[in-house]
């Protein structure tokens, strides 16, 4: 009798067993399929709950991945899970397994319901209890509190009591392959209950909601594995926190109070603190992948409060305790101190006291300890690598000349020295004795007696022409930072006389002379500033001054000399190592300029013994060349 029993059993349970994986292996076969059509269930998430609903937990998956999901609202399933990079094809393939769910696709429109053709069978091996280890499982779903209670102080062998008043609480959790205590604290507080152990090894579970003067308070409890806070309360109010890293603290609240964020939090990871002075004011919060130091920051900003890390303490009061002022030198490594006083902001510095110094190329502040990390960090970020610019200038003036000077000049006075250059060009003068040693030459011919010529009787024949080329090149390197500009001069200096004369007394004035040599200066000036911007093209701004002396005209002796003036500025952008050019100072110059006998002067041919006239043109350009090079 029991054979056929038992034998229909084994059957059913086999069938059972096979109905469920063809099932599997035919959804999954449908969403791979629907993976080529819907590309976004490729998409992976990152999502990590606690005991919540499975719509609000589709809802997160949905947000994330942008996949459209239809949840039917009449489940009852609470889902406590933690994913990492996993696709949502996985998670719904999970999902359907796990929960025999029915997912089906309506296009690119996901549904989600329960299955009501599978029976609902009850878990078994709810608490797996290694003694060699002292590793616990734990998997709960809604389970009254005292069964569950039960359950594992027979599995486990360890004494658990209730505090009174949580007969008719449940509770749902798992909890896989962690040492017993652990297990324990940690299944307790995702109830929003506190386990704390005796010295007997007894564990006590209450729970972390005391009632005081009609208003809920939260509760926390010191014990061995650091602080645990009842959040519960604020998640009914919409407040959700998430500190399962110390360095990964997300955080979502409108109009949260303060100091109940700041001992939830501290509560949660353990931390120690001390609330100096009393701390109010509400704070509406939004932020993920936050520090418990950054959290501080976000929430005292703006405040009169501060904070203070001493020995592991964190210390939170008014910024006029001067336990929590604070004190720093901050070394700047690739800017000059006394350029960074006019940089900072001043509601940054506002009740910040700034002390240069110049001999470390660094700066003191003293402070409220938020400010002062405040200010560091702005210090620190624009304590950039200034680029370094070498320009090199190459100056090329050229000046071209022709001059031409012909005619005859006669005259009484002293005689010259007698020259006689015939080439390249003729300069020929002749004092009174070869004057009279070649008429006498003429007076043989038996011609006309010329006579002879005075002694201080002089002639001067002239016919020159003169070429001039002149080509001057500087080439000098200047070196400068990114902003600050360069300046390159080159000129002449020359001197005038200035007499000064001052009389001294009334009935008898005595008159007292002096004299004072001073200087004028003509210089080519160019002034560069360059500026590099992030894609290695350089802003030039350029301005060139040339000046020079005026040797065509003068005031007469000892008076200062005339200067012609040439001024340009210009702002251009060339890549790095370019070469750019200016000219356009160029300067001609032409004289015309004779002397002779009125009339005569003008006659053809006469014009030539009875006049004298000098030709000159002149040309001076100046060319500038510019090659910027980033080398640091």
């Amino acid at each position: 009798m029991h054979k056929p029993i038992l034998l229909a059993v084994v059957l059913f349970t086999l069938l059972t067993k096979a109905f469920a994986q063809d099932s599997t292996q035919t959804f999954q076969q449908v969403l791979n399929q629907k993976v080529i059509e819907i590309p976004k269930l490729n998409e992976k998430v990152n999502i990590s709950v606690g005991n919540v609903a499975i719509q609000e937990f589709l809802r997160g998956v949905a947000n994330n991945s942008g996949v459209n999901i239809d949840v039917d609202p009449a489940l009852q399933i609470n889902v406590t899970n933690n994913f990492s990079d996993v696709r949502v094809a996985d998670i719904l393939l999970f999902l359907h397994n796990q929960f025999n769910l029915q997912i089906d696709f309506i296009g690119n429109i996901i549904t989600i319901k329960g299955n009501s053709g599978t029976a609902v069978q009850s878990k078994t091996n709810r608490v797996i209890y290694d003694y060699e280890t002292d590793l616990v499982t734990i998997d709960y779903d809604n389970e009254a509190i005292n069964a569950a209670i039960r359950e594992i102080t027979r599995v486990t062998g360890y004494n658990i009591i209730l505090s009174p008043g949580l007969d008719a609480q449940r509770i749902q959790g798992y909890i896989q392959n962690m040492p017993f205590e652990n297990a324990i604290e940690k299944l307790a507080f995702t109830n929003g209950l506190l386990a704390e152990k005796t010295s007997d090894g007894t564990f006590i579970i209450k729970s972390a909601v005391k009632k005081g003067d009609g208003q809920e308070q939260v509760s926390i409890s010191n014990y061995n594995r650091g602080k645990q806070v009842n959040v519960e309360s604020f998640r009914r109010s919409g407040i959700q926190i998430s500190t399962e890293r110390a360095d990964s603290i997300c955080i979502y609240a409108t109009l949260a109070k303060k100091l109940d964020l700041i001992e939830i939090i501290a509560g949660q990871l353990g931390i120690n603190y001390f609330i100096a002075s009393e701390l109010k004011g509400e704070i509406s919060l939004n932020v993920a992948g936050i520090t418990f130091d950054e959290f501080l920051n976000y929430v005292l900003s703006g405040s009169d409060y501060t904070y203070k890390n001493l020995k592991g303490v964190y210390i939170v009061g008014g910024k006029s305790i001067n336990e929590l002022n604070d004190y720093m030198v901050v070394q700047l490594r690739h800017r000059t101190v006394d350029s960074l006083l006019h940089i900072l902001p001043k509601e940054m510095v506002e009740n910040i006291e700034i002390k240069e110094f110049v001999e470390l190329n660094s700066v003191f502040l003293a402070g409220a300890s938020n400010k002062i990390r405040e200010v560091s960090e702005f210090i620190k970020l624009i304590d950039k690598p200034v680029p370094v610019i070498l320009i090199e200038i190459i100056v090329v003036d050229v000046t071209k000349s022709h001059t031409i000077s012909t005619g005859i000049q006669a005259g009484l006075g002293d005689a010259p020295a007698t020259s006689q250059q015939i080439l390249p060009g003729i300069d020929y003068t002749m004092s009174s004795q070869a004057i009279n040693s070649l008429i006498n030459k003429f007076d043989g011919f038996g011609w006309v007696n010329l006579g002879n010529v005075s002694e201080d009787f002089y002639i001067s024949l002239k016919a020159l022409e003169n070429n001039g080329f002149l080509e001057i090149k500087s080439t000098p390197k200047l070196s400068t930072l990114n902003g600050h500009k360069a300046n390159l001069k080159i000129g002449e200096t020359k001197y005038y006389k200035e007499e000064k004369s001052q009389l001294y007394g009334t009935q008898n004035p005595s008159l007292s002379n002096s004299f004072e040599y001073k200087s004028v200066d003509a210089d080519l000036d160019i002034t560069i500033r360059p500026v590099v911007s992030g894609d290695n093209q350089i802003t030039l701004t350029i301005s060139v001054k040339q000046s020079d002396f005026d040797l065509t005209s003068s005031l007469g002796e000892g008076a200062p000399p005339n200067k012609k003036n040439k001024e340009f500025k210009s702002t251009i952008r060339i890549k790095n190592e370019e070469v750019i050019i200016l000219g356009g100072l160029e300067q001609n110059q032409i004289v015309d300029s004779g002397n002779g006998i009125p009339f005569l002067s003008r006659i053809p041919i006469l014009k030539w013994i009875f006049s004298s006239k000098t030709k000159s043109n002149s040309k001076a350009k100046l060319n500038i060349f510019i090659k910027p090079t980033i080398i640091g």
